[in-house]
């Protein structure tokens, strides 16, 4: 409890000492209750990105799912949109030793409504909950983006867990990447993926007294100084930079990374207030050799060498700015440009000349003073143009120096950036860019495109991929775009659309890794969510329902399905259905004969909705209400109706194949219960024989 600012501005404020402790109403003489108010301890307004319709919520056939962003701004959904299209890494969230049997359900899931769940709490381990939601979590969104047919999903769940939700800002994603490694070695510490993303450094002693020095991450932080921003380096050099900051990397011990992580996620920031972008060039492969312990004895010469490079473009640097600018009265004062300044001096005495010699002409009067003045000024401009050609041809050289110098520490920079002709030699690490956040809102994406296997001429081996542009924006009316892009557009997003960026880089390995069917609990999850898409689909598209037309109870014909509702107002009967396999064309997942195996959702038919009981799990169904026997005594009212002509109608039969219960995220199975409408002369006859 606090007050607010406009609330406290007279009231006196601090903390005074006391021995013993008091809990109870203020005890001052002059407390006034009514002055009181509670107030919140800290600002709850939270902005909410609101979604667009469900027919543009949809999945476009062969276009990735993703993860929209979170109003925080960071970019965790980003980067797990990024590392689901890496093998390695969607096979490590997915954490096979540790499967749930049901993952419980909840129709606003995808959009950042919790699932609640059962935990027994164990005393000797607190933090086995925590682990335990992180995995679940992780898994299901690792099966939503594989299988869902919504266009994406919510990291909100994610980062209302107790163990994310404690960090904000840039430290979230190595926060969050150390905790699943954590969750992930405590339940199977054998794990051959629980250290994707860890990269470990050394640092050697500087004496033989000390012991090197490790120290491990799973999330690079690289800041780019101006010294590096737009000087046509690379995220090389930057590297350089932050591992070897030092000139004599002897004096503080050298640095190189023992192991670099299959999976290497940076997180770029670029210092300074000049200029947008990063101000680096962001390579599409990138070598670690040069980093790694084999190397150190060819860094160690490049080191030399760049630095004395370095030293030799300051200096000219340095020598260009006394050339070009001279200041009057000495630093403190008004600065002017070297050759505008001589050449202003050499105009000026050219026109004094000029004019000398008109004077005189005109006044008939040739004296020797005027001569001499007129030769004087004549000679200064002359000198005046002579040094300012020489400046201007100095500050070219310096000019070409400097380009030189830059161009050999370009070609040191490469050292270990290229592949080599021959496969023997070095480098052999190579890790390829698999995904790129510069804006938050965007996120670019390289997805997996396989052939067509029922095409016989398609070669089903070979496997390409394609850049995806992935943006999502709440105030716009095309909230969801996926657009197909060059990896040139990649590159330059990546260096000029914003001062930081989170770039993922994948190794051959990581992207070679073995991968496996989703776990069939997880498909089971999926299938329910992809089940309740599409009744909200049904629901925001089919017209308002109407009243059916009556039809006899042994009509066998076809005006059970009304054309102009597009949908079955009653079941037909299962015979009918089975022998004609028709489908109802308005539901979204009716587009041909269903498929045990399929994981999408099932496809309806004419058949009752029982056929769903396989691809519901038992925990998400709605009970069905007991049924005493006495209730199945019906009198004969109930059996025929109160007067003739009178048509009898379902109770509680509903429409839908997926129904809301009457619990929060609760769903049901629905069912068709043939109407029977009956007309006057039928109805007669029946009374007739009533005793």
């Amino acid at each position: 409890m606090n007050l607010s600012t406009s609330q406290t501005q007279d009231q006196e404020t601090g903390v005074t000492a006391s021995d013993q402790s008091y809990f109870g109403p203020v005890r001052h003489e002059h407390n006034e209750t009514k002055n009181w108010i509670m107030t919140y301890s800290k600002p709850t307004a939270k902005e909410v990105l609101l979604n667009p319709e469900p027919k543009d919520r949809q999945r476009s056939p062969g276009t990735p799912a993703f993860l929209k962003p979170s109003p925080a701004g960071h970019r965790l959904s980003a980067l797990l949109t990024v590392l689901h299209s890496i093998p390695a890494s969607r096979e490590a969230f997915l954490n096979r030793e540790h499967v749930k049997t049901d993952y419980g359900y909840h129709n606003e899931w995808w959009d950042g409504t919790s699932i609640d769940s059962t935990w027994v709490f164990d005393e000797q381990d607190p933090a086995a909950t925590e682990r335990g939601d992180l995995i679940y979590e992780l898994q299901r969104l690792m099966a939503f983006l594989s299988h869902t047919e919504r266009a994406y999903g919510s990291t909100e769940v994610l980062l209302n867990l107790p163990s994310i939700r404690c960090v904000e800002g840039d430290r979230l994603i190595p926060h969050f990447l150390e905790s699943w490694k954590a969750a992930t070695t405590h339940y199977d510490p054998a794990s051959p993926l629980a250290d994707i993303f860890t990269t470990e450094g050394v640092r050697t002693a500087s004496d033989e007294l000390n012991k090197p020095t490790k120290q491990q991450t799973c999330c690079l932080d690289l800041y780019i100084n101006n010294e590096i921003a737009f000087t046509g380096q690379t995220l090389y050099d930057a590297l350089d930079d932050m591992l070897w900051p030092s000139p004599n990397p002897a004096e503080s011990g050298e640095v190189y990374l023992e192991t670099v992580a299959d999976i290497l996620v940076v997180q770029v920031v670029r210092q300074g207030e000049a200029g947008s972008g990063l101000g680096i060039k962001i390579p599409i492969t990138w070598y670690s050799d040069r980093y790694l312990q084999p190397a150190r004895k060819f860094v160690k010469q490049m080191l030399k060498d760049k630095v004395a490079l370095k030293s030799e473009i300051t200096r000219l640097d340095e020598e260009k700015a006394k050339l070009t600018n001279f200041s009057a009265n000495g630093a403190g004062g008004r600065s002017f440009e070297t050759v505008n300044l001589l050449d202003a001096a050499r105009s000026y005495f050219e026109k004094r000349a000029s004019r000398l010699e008109a004077l005189e002409t005109a006044g008939g009067n040739e004296s020797e003073a005027t001569s001499t003045e007129i030769n004087g000024h004549t000679m200064l401009a002359e000198e005046l143009k002579e040094l300012s050609a020489r400046v201007t041809e100095r500050l070219r050289d310096l000019d070409e120096s400097k380009t030189h110098a830059m161009k050999q520490l370009h070609d040191l920079s490469r050292l270990f950036t290229v592949a080599s002709e021959n496969p023997d030699q070095p480098p052999y690490h190579r890790y390829t860019l698999r995904g790129v956040c510069a804006e938050h809102h965007t996120v670019f994406v390289q997805m997996r495109i396989e052939p067509d296997s029922e095409d016989e001429n398609t070669n089903i081996e070979k496997i390409d991929w394609q850049w995806w542009k992935l943006e999502y924006h709440s105030d716009v009316s095309q909230a969801v775009s996926r657009t197909k892009v060059r990896e040139i557009e990649v590159l330059k997003a990546a260096k000029d659309d914003a001062r930081t960026a989170l770039l993922v880089y994948a190794s051959d390995q990581a992207m070679a890794w073995k991968t496996e069917s989703i776990p069939s609990q997880l498909l089971d999850f999926i299938r329910v969510d992809n089940l309740s898409f599409a009744a909200e689909l049904e629901s925001s598209t089919s017209p308002k329902p109407m009243t059916p037309t009556k039809r006899k109870a042994d009509d066998q014909g076809d005006d059970d399905y009304d054309e102009d509702f597009q949908q079955y107002p009653r079941s037909p009967p299962k015979d009918r259905a089975t022998e004609s396999g028709a489908v109802n064309p308005a539901l979204p997942w009716s587009s041909g004969p269903a498929r045990p195996a399929d994981v999408l959702a099932p496809r309806a038919t004419r058949l009752n909705a029982n056929s769903y009981d396989n691809y519901i799990p038992t925990s998400l169904r709605e009970p069905e209400p007991a049924i005493s026997p006495s209730s199945m005594l019906l009198d004969d009212e109930e059996c025929f109706g109160e007067t003739n002509g009178q048509e009898m109608q379902d109770k509680g039969a509903g429409r839908g194949l997926v129904q809301r219960g009457s619990g929060t995220g609760a769903y049901k199975l629905g069912s068709y219960v043939p109407e029977i409408s009956m007309d006057d002369e039928e109805s007669s006859d029946v009374e007739a024989q009533r005793p």
